[in-house]
């Protein structure tokens, strides 16, 4: 879990910095609100595995 606390700060401090991203279909350039959509993303899963971890160890 301890590394899942560590994605998550890091994401938290990279995620603005995020100009674009690569697909099968060529580079999309973010906007600003885009980035930070992607940011919420990608702490809502982050979360969601914590969550679950922290579940598994109560089991």
């Amino acid at each position: 879990m301890t590394c899942l606390n560590k994605l998550q700060f890091a994401l938290d401090k990279q995620a603005p910095n995020i100009l674009s991203i690569t697909t099968l279909h060529g580079d999309i350039q973010l906007s600003a609100s885009m980035r930070q959509a992607l940011q919420v993303a990608l702490n809502k899963i982050i979360n969601t595995e914590i969550t679950q971890q922290k579940q598994q160890l109560k089991e």
